[in-house]
């Protein structure tokens, strides 16, 4: 039986719950380095006008049932000032997994993607040697790596609970020590106020919380979109669509200066448990945020004071801006190793140029691509 690359429709979902099924029993939980199973609801394929993101998923299917299935997620994004709809290429299974048989589905899946929208992008992907990466790298896409922002609040949790200082008995003695010592603590902290520097913060900056963007967000847009070379749309409307949807667990922070909206951040506070990276540590995360220029470190410290209320161990974020990185270190936070990667298609590639040395010019974080998974 031919196999064929269809949407995703209701009559499927008994297909997809068996597809699920092999996976499961196999001990596949996660392919392709994406996050999860085919969903086995059919949340529609359709074009909806208007809609700042929207969905299209597509399965592999013959006379047998289903084999595989991947998302393309549809958004608005500037590229040097122009908006254009891209695609984000997610959630991409294949029986190949589990099964020789089908070893092309992969590839045939996102050539079937292209066809339909060359302009394609990947984010997270969790490292080169994930079998996204390889499926990417085969289509010619470009990569860059998004760098890794962090931020110490309590240094002795810190070094008791995070997995990188613990791969090795004598890094584990070594970061024990440093903890009861107190020793870690005045290394960390005094590291990160070096990384700060003694310059001054805007002091007149007013900070509120608030439980959406509506109000702020347009202006703070209109200032800050022809700032970078790529980036995706962040006006009100689409912060809605991501951000206010009912029992959010995102926390909101908007800053003004003398009434005039400067900016938002978006952040997570959560709780891990026994995390390969985070041990047991409480995570803040600045999931995004966007500021009027000039104002990128006020906001950045609005964000980190929210979540030091939170009473979070860590605070991390991947920002790719170089404002944004600036005011980051302004803000004490340090630079580390980071698996979260941007790879763009050959046809999105070409209208953006170099990615290495393009990439400071872009605008990309957690806000895009998946979302704040895994955090």
């Amino acid at each position: 039986m031919t196999l064929e690359i269809v949407p995703y429709e209701a009559t499927h979902i008994p297909a997809v719950q068996a597809f699920n099924a092999r996976l499961h029993a196999a001990g596949v939980t996660v392919a392709f380095g994406m996050r999860s199973l085919l969903r086995e609801t059919n949340v529609g394929s359709a074009r909806v006008p208007g809609a700042g993101i929207h969905e299209e998923l597509f399965l592999a299917v013959d006379g047998q049932g289903v084999h595989g299935g991947y998302t393309l997620k549809h958004q608005e994004f500037m590229i040097n000032d122009v908006v254009t709809s891209i695609g984000f290429f997610q959630q991409a299974l294949s029986e190949g997994t589990i099964d020789k048989r089908f070893a092309l589905i992969g590839p045939r899946l996102l050539r079937h993607a292209l066809g339909g929208q060359p302009l394609i992008y990947g984010l997270g992907i969790g490292g080169y040697d994930h079998a996204i990466a390889r499926l990417l790298k085969g289509a010619r896409f470009q990569f860059a790596t998004v760098p890794f922002h962090f931020r110490v609040e309590h240094p002795a949790r810190f070094l008791r609970q995070v997995g990188p200082l613990r791969t090795s008995k004598s890094r584990r003695i070594a970061a024990d020590v440093a903890a009861a010592s107190g020793l870690g603590a005045l290394g960390i902290r005094g590291l990160q106020r070096y990384r700060a520097g003694l310059t001054r913060q805007r002091t007149r900056v007013v900070v509120n919380e608030v439980s959406s963007f509506e109000g702020c967000a347009d202006s703070v847009w209109g200032a800050a979109r022809g700032t970078f070379a790529f980036g995706a749309v962040r006006d009100g409307a689409l912060l809605a669509q991501l951000y206010d949807s009912k029992g959010s667990p995102f926390l909101r922070v908007a800053i003004e200066d003398e009434g005039r909206p400067c900016g938002w951040a978006v952040c997570l506070a959560t709780q891990r448990s026994d995390d390969k990276y985070f041990g047991d540590l409480k995570l803040g995360s600045i999931v995004d945020l966007l500021a009027v220029p000039g104002y990128e470190a006020a906001l950045v410290k609005a964000a980190v004071d929210r979540l030091q209320h939170q009473g979070v161990d860590l605070i991390v974020t991947n920002q790719t801006f170089r404002p944004l990185g600036a005011a980051l270190k302004r803000n004490g936070f340090l630079s580390g190793p980071s698996n979260f990667l941007f790879a763009a298609s050959p046809s999105l590639a070409e209208r953006l140029g170099p990615l290495g040395s393009n990439l400071t010019r872009f605008y990309l974080n957690r806000g895009d691509g998946d979302g704040p998974v895994n955090l």
